[in-house]
């Protein structure tokens, strides 16, 4: 098995889905279900053994992560139990402890079986000491009663050590012979020969480098060691049961029902404590600490820090060679796996887990321009980290060179001065860099690390930053590159709205940004500007421009930066929309004097046209004034004054219809108090010719005004009329 993908001191799990039961054989481990697993330990080659408990069974965790059933064929039999046969078809009964011999032959203890069984390399099993009936012992192992056998190990010397209910054993190297060791005393003193000293359902045993024998005493809630000169002193536990002691000696900290002892190459001893719901590790020094579980009976953490995991009833310990611990957790029906155990240390005030957030540039950058690179540093707790003992590094790839901070393609900074409390703001571990001038184009990437000394878990302390580089685009260029164009001339008759388009483009390869700029229209004459002007380019963006309307509409000043080609959204052309509207008096006809004005660019022309038809006197009648007739008041004779259409070219319009409207100088309209009166006609002539039938001159004396339009509002002739 391999924690490699976990940060040190992080948990999994690694066999079983939590359900009690059995199923999964050949199929992956974590799918599968276990019953009550009391034992696990890994061979040399990484494969994991599980004293399946309830199930009657011992899996196989292959290093593929496959599970298989090694041994136990889940049914009960009278004895010989399937000696001599396949091991997968023999009755187990209850198997608490597995263990593997260098030869990697199986050792396991049948419980129920009160014997210990052997599962050679070709799979054959068979008993190895112990007998189902107490008979006591006749100096053998197989003629001897190890009632209740629940622990095994191997010793230096070939044979075994097996533990039962109050004692423990030695089987020799040729297992002929058998001995007691240790138990079956009465003194609960350290330094005693073992012997002598009681035991209380010892269910776990370990041998370290010298041969020294490590045994759980789990009723006395105590951890015990065994010397060469065969005398027991206490390791662990004070024999009270209870929690304490973390930080401190170990053989000052209260055990609860501890179950199984596990020893790494440095020395240190791990503790799974049942009552607990915890393991503990025994530091080389003698420092005792809480590797994993919280003391809540309960499955939760996996993929966090051990320490904070929920395990219930903790058994079974087995470490691989990567330095990783297996643990049985029994009333969860899984194996659990804390990486790096052995490497783990005692905690320290000032353990802190941080990690590094990225800061790059997420667009490409070009040669010469500087950006910022690095990390933000954010602390996981537990501790407050002091700044000063925090160091940030940066490693910069060839085409980069940093500003301040850095020495050729290394910048480093620390903190002096600060502090960075858990999940609390964070560190500015940015440098400012550049791409030189000479740098190929093209992705490269940086390093970013932060350091420190109590870091609890290092595996997101790097990070790697992609930066692109290319080469800079030509500056853009000012007004003088536009093009600029009247592309909608203005055109509407006197009072009506129009609008004038001016296009400003450039070819595409050439970017414009000139800024902002004064940009002033002149309106054509006839003509005058109304509303807000609009751009738009052919992307569909568009918008309104800051601008003032002046000198009574005549005159409209643009302030804006009219850019084309810098980007997805400005391509060229760009299109100013000018609302305007034909002066009501405006006589028809076509002029060019308009003008527009783009920053220092040359102004160009604008035109408009004022449309409509212009109405000309043809003849009149009762004067020689020529536009004047006159009439002697209170007579009914009429005077018809003759008008002609004609559009602006001067071409007569068949087909106009001309109005007659007298006007009264005091505005009471068109028919006088006095009677005077005026009716035309309205009938359409050919060659623009139209005539009033009647002008009735009341007693009104004064001057009246007929003023003659077409329909259309444009043009007019005006006639006096006197009444004397």
């Amino acid at each position: 098995m391999t924690g490699a993908a976990l940060a040190q001191g992080y948990i999994t799990t690694v066999a079983g889905n939590g359900t009690e039961g059995f199923s999964g054989d050949g199929h992956a481990a974590p799918a599968a279900q276990l019953n009550g697993p009391t034992a696990v330990t890994v061979d040399g080659q990484g494969n994991l053994y599980i004293g399946d408990s309830h199930n009657d069974r011992v899996r196989k965790v292959a290093t593929d992560g496959t599970i298989t059933t090694a041994a136990g064929g889940g049914t009960a039999c009278d004895p010989p139990f399937g000696d001599g046969g396949a091991a997968t078809r023999a009755c187990l009964d209850h198997p608490y402890n597995v263990q593997v011999t260098p030869e990697g032959e199986l050792l396991i203890t049948d419980w129920e079986h009160h014997v210990v069984r052997k599962v050679d390399t070709k799979g054959i099993i068979g008993t190895v000491a112990g007998t189902p009936t107490d008979k006591g012992s006749d100096g053998t192992p197989l003629g001897t009663y190890l009632g209740g056998a629940q622990a095994v190990a191997q010793s230096p010397d070939g044979g075994f050590y097996v533990a039962t209910k109050d004692e423990l054993w030695k089987v020799s190297p040729d297992g002929r012979t058998i001995k007691r060791i240790a138990g079956g005393g009465t003194s609960a003193d350290d330094g005693v020969p073992a012997t002598e000293a009681r035991l209380k359902e010892p269910t776990g045993l370990a041998v370290d480098a010298s041969g020294a024998l490590y045994l759980v005493d789990s009723g006395d809630n105590r951890v015990r060691r065994i010397g060469a000169d065969g005398k027991i002193t206490t390791v662990a536990g004070t024999g009270t049961a209870g929690f304490s002691g973390d930080g401190g000696p170990a053989t000052e900290a209260r055990l609860r029902s501890p179950w199984a002892v596990a020893i790494d190459g440095a020395g240190a001893l791990y503790i799974s404590e049942q009552g607990n719901g915890r393991v503990r590790k025994v530091a080389a020094d003698g420092t005792i600490f809480t590797l994993a579980g919280t003391g809540t009976p309960e499955y939760s953490g996996d993929g966090g820090p051990a320490a904070k995991a929920g395990l219930n009833s903790p058994a079974g310990l087995g470490l691989d060679q990567g330095g990783n611990l297996c643990i049985a957790d029994f009333e969860n029906h899984r194996i659990r796996m804390v990486a790096g155990a052995t490497k783990v240390r005692p905690p320290s005030p000032e353990d802190a887990d941080l990690s590094v957030e990225p800061v790059f540039p997420a667009a490409a950058q070009q040669q010469g321009v500087s950006f910022l690179l690095g990390a933000r540093v954010r602390n996981r707790g537990p501790a407050t980290v002091k700044g000063d003992r925090v160091t940030v590094t940066l490693t910069l790839p060839e085409g980069l060179v940093g500003d301040a901070g850095c020495l050729q393609n290394i910048c480093t900074r620390t903190f002096p001065g600060t502090e960075l409390s858990p999940d609390v703001g964070s560190l500015d571990g940015t440098f400012r860099v550049h791409a030189t001038d000479t740098a190929p184009p093209g992705t490269r990437t940086a390093t970013v690390t932060v350091s420190y000394a109590y870091e609890t878990n290092p595996s997101d302390n790097t990070a790697q930053l992609p930066i692109t580089i290319v080469k800079p685009e030509p500056k853009p260029r000012d007004e003088s590159a536009l093009t600029i164009v009247q592309s909608v001339e203005a055109s509407a008759g006197p009072g009506k709205e129009t609008a004038i388009q001016v296009q400003l483009s450039a070819s595409p390869a050439v970017r414009v940004s000139p800024g902002v700029i004064t940009q002033t229209f002149k309106a054509p004459k006839g003509f005058v500007f109304t509303n807000a002007p609009t751009w738009a380019y052919p992307g569909g963006s568009t918008g309104h421009p800051d601008h003032s309307i002046e000198d009574q509409g005549k005159t409209l000043v643009v302030k804006s930066n009219p850019h084309v080609n810098t980007g997805a959204d400005d391509q060229s052309p760009l299109t100013y929309t000018l609302p305007m509207r034909a002066e009501s008096d405006a006589s028809p006809g076509h002029s060019t004097d308009g003008s527009a004005t783009i920053g220092k660019d040359a102004p160009i022309p604008l035109s408009g046209t004022v449309l409509g038809t212009a109405v000309k006197p043809v003849s009149t009648i009762g004067s020689t004034a020529g536009d004047d007739f006159h009439q002697k008041r209170n007579t009914d004779f009429t005077q018809i004054p003759t008008v002609e259409a004609r559009d602006v070219n001067g071409t007569a319009v068949d087909g106009a219809r001309i109005h007659f409207a007298i006007v009264d100088p005091n505005g009471t309209g068109s028919t006088f108090a006095d009677g005077t009166s005026l009716t035309y006609d309205t009938t359409t002539r050919n060659g623009g010719i139209a005539h009033s039938l009647a002008v009735k001159a009341g007693p009104h004396p004064g001057d009246f005004t007929i003023d003659v339009t077409t329909l259309d509002g444009s043009g007019k002739a005006v006639f006096h009329l006197t009444v004397d």
